[in-house]
């Protein structure tokens, strides 16, 4: 799994009481890539290949980037007309599935030249995107995970994040693994595991120790969960 971690404090919400009852998941740190610090990352993703894609947000900034395998070396980059910001990225079936924060867009491109085939609308916010095959996984930012078919982005279902009863806010960009969605939470230390039947948060990561690997007083947030098929 890869996490990078991108700008702003922490915002005055607390949800360490709601996750206080989830089973913490131990977590390894195994290597530290190089990036970009001008990219204000809001969706990564790997393709069924290993080959790394990352959305970038900011008005004026937005881009669709794929790197070269098994490198962090830029091998296509696209931008964002200057009035979009970019937010979360996945791949299915050869499309490259980009939302944007406000103008109520997604973006589909192909996976191999990056040449945007169609755009699809929605009625909320995008914040992250992943997918389980059948089905894209979107968040809003909301407690709230809503399921569009990929094809006509028609909406298929929805579900509502949840510990014991009580909602998670903030859930942000997405990765689907194993058969879990798991979401970091915006402005916080933590990941969690999302049950997609229930709803319910079954674990959690608290990856407050790389915060305070972090020097300066310019902190980072985490934003951008990826998970690589290839060597899991």
């Amino acid at each position: 799994m890869v996490l990078f971690a991108f700008v702003e404090n922490a915002l005055a919400i607390n949800v360490d009481q709601i996750l206080k009852s989830v089973p913490t998941v131990s977590w390894e740190l195994v290597r530290e890539q190089k990036h970009s610090s001008d990219f204000f990352t809001q969706g990564l993703c790997f393709n069924v290949e290993g080959v790394l894609f990352e959305g970038t947000g900011q008005y004026g900034a937005s881009r669709l980037i794929k790197y070269k395998k098994n490198s962090m070396e830029v091998e296509r980059s696209l931008a964002l007309s200057p009035r979009f910001f970019g937010e979360g990225v996945t791949v299915l079936n050869g499309q490259v599935f980009q939302l944007t924060w406000r103008k109520n867009r997604c973006f589909v491109y192909d996976a191999t030249s990056l040449k945007r085939e169609k755009v699809y609308r929605y009625q909320h916010e995008g914040w992250g995107i992943t997918h389980d095959t059948s089905s894209l996984i979107i968040s809003d930012g909301s407690p709230i995970i809503r399921y569009y078919t990929p094809g006509s982005f028609q909406l298929k279902k929805v579900i509502a994040v949840k510990v014991k009863g009580q909602r998670l806010p903030l859930l942000n960009e997405l990765e689907y693994i194993k058969g879990k969605i798991w979401a970091n939470v915006w402005q916080t230390n933590y990941v969690v595991c999302i049950d997609p039947k229930t709803g319910e948060v079954t674990h959690k990561l608290d990856l407050s120790a790389l915060d305070t690997l972090q020097k300066g007083k310019d902190k980072d947030v985490l934003n951008g969960i990826a998970y690589n098929p290839v060597n899991g």
